[in-house]
């Protein structure tokens, strides 16, 4: 009696959870059918001419912070505050014209202008203070002309100018130039800083070089670059038509490591690698209109 009695309550148990488990997965795919992704046009205030978004950046409080060619927009997901340049007020915005935005890891705004330098915002007091190359002054910003900037694991800044990279230590406020020297091979391979990154273990690689016309585009400079920030030099990486282990194109554009440490180097000349960094070798990532899986 007793078997024949637990037969049937397994039987009766495998439909049961049968049909549990059918439900489940039909509840799934019916909630992933159901999701759906929405985009809201996040509208600038009406009649200010922004004239583009150059960049932007959220800060540790969660706010967005907007760079455009007519100023600086903080945006809270409801409303908008405008910076703007004020000429009687030496701790507003210096200019209008802004090319990027970065937050460094104490949630400090930094400001690419259009060539005027580089502004530091202080969130909690909303001024600013000015950084402006001064030709008298060999510890000040090299160049007016900046491309990018970055906070590294020390706490110093790097700043890529039109006049090469720029250290910028806070705590002395001074700046320290590397640039371009055709006699020197560990040296910067140029002075068109477009591009910084520091990767998990610390190394700061510089990107080089502009595919724009009137600013390089025209020549072959440019090249990767790994800095030792202990000594001082860098290791250049070219493009070498010899060599197809080589970058495919000197204009560098955009470099970043991925969650599995992957290191991604973007170049124009239909140019995507990725590079083993202890051997200094890049696999090249083309275009192939026959395999669009490539």
């Amino acid at each position: 009696m007793f078997p024949n009695s637990r037969s049937k309550d397994v039987a009766m148990k495998k439909p049961l959870f049968s049909f549990f488990a059918i439900f489940m997965l039909l509840l799934f795919f019916y909630s992933l059918r159901a999701q759906q992704i929405t985009f809201n046009k996040v509208v600038l205030p009406t009649g200010d001419s922004h004239g583009g978004v150059g960049g932007f950046a959220q800060d540790k409080n969660g706010y967005m912070w907007i760079a455009t060619k007519g100023g600086l927009f903080k945006y809270d997901g409801y409303r908008f505050k405008i910076f703007n340049n004020d000429p009687s007020d030496p701790l507003s915005l210096v200019n209008n014209r802004l090319e990027n935005i970065y937050v460094d890891r104490q949630g400090i705004i930094w400001i690419i202008s259009w060539m005027d330098g580089l502004d530091r915002l202080d969130p909690s007091t909303e001024t600013f203070t000015h950084y402006r190359h001064d030709p008298e002054n060999p510890n000040s910003l090299s160049s007016d002309t900046i491309r990018s900037i970055i906070h590294d694991q020390d706490g110093i800044f790097w700043i890529g100018t039109t006049s090469g990279l720029d250290r910028y230590d806070p705590k002395s406020g001074e700046f320290q130039n590397f640039s371009h020297n055709p006699k020197d091979s560990t040296s910067l391979s140029c002075n068109r800083v477009r591009m910084l990154y520091e990767d998990r273990e610390g190394t700061l690689w510089v990107g080089t070089g502009s595919a724009w016309n009137g600013e390089g585009g025209e020549t072959d400079e440019g090249g990767l670059n790994r800095f030792d920030k202990k000594t001082g030099t860098f290791k250049r990486y070219l493009h070498d038509p010899d060599n197809l282990q080589s970058l495919i194109n000197n204009k560098v554009s955009s470099l970043f490591e991925d969650s599995r440490g992957t290191f991604w180097i973007g170049t124009a000349g239909d140019g995507l690698h990725t590079m083993d960094r202890e051997n200094g070798i890049f696999q090249r990532h083309r275009h192939d209109p026959a395999q669009p899986d490539k």
